[in-house]
């Protein structure tokens, strides 16, 4: 898979990783992948967040799709993300909406402004609802949910 990584940034680089924790068989539903969502999913499971951009307007995007939701193009390639960004806004979940979520309530749903510029909604962990606050910058980590799909989660950065 090649990289479009600037090589001037210092900060990021192909290697870089970021933690996976393990749930699966856990009961939480789970993404049906297909060829052109699967290599968000597979870099979650190698701790790597990575992004589409087209080849077109390059524009990165978030969720993954089949077409690029700016120009329509069909043409994308897999960019490797920093995985750091800010809390651009959030909500705290009391009433889960499957049963599966109930021994993680409350829940920290945010939507994450990425370093790179994508919002992205996921959840906040390693923090309690009264700390959470916009403009909190967070790091991403992997919840592996199946054997072949691990979703990005962010934590406060240290």
């Amino acid at each position: 898979m090649v990289s479009l990584i600037k090589k001037e940034d210092t900060s990021i680089t192909e290697e870089a990783t970021h933690p996976v924790l393990e749930h699966a068989g856990s009961g939480i539903p789970t993404p049906t992948l297909f060829e052109w969502n699967r290599p968000f999913f597979e870099g979650g499971l190698q701790g790597k967040l990575r992004l589409q951009r087209c080849a077109r307007c390059k524009q990165l995007i978030y969720y993954p799709r089949m077409l690029c939701p700016r120009c329509f193009s069909p043409d994308y390639e897999w960019e490797q993300l920093s995985g750091r960004g800010t809390v651009y806004s959030f909500a705290i979940v009391w009433r889960p909406n499957h049963p599966a979520f109930t021994d993680q309530i409350p829940v920290l749903l945010a939507v994450v402004e990425l370093s790179e510029g994508p919002q992205m909604v996921s959840t906040l962990l390693g923090c309690a609802p009264e700390q959470v606050s916009i403009g909190m910058e967070v790091s991403v980590v992997f919840d592996t949910i199946a054997p072949d799909v691990a979703l990005p989660k962010f934590v406060p950065q240290t």
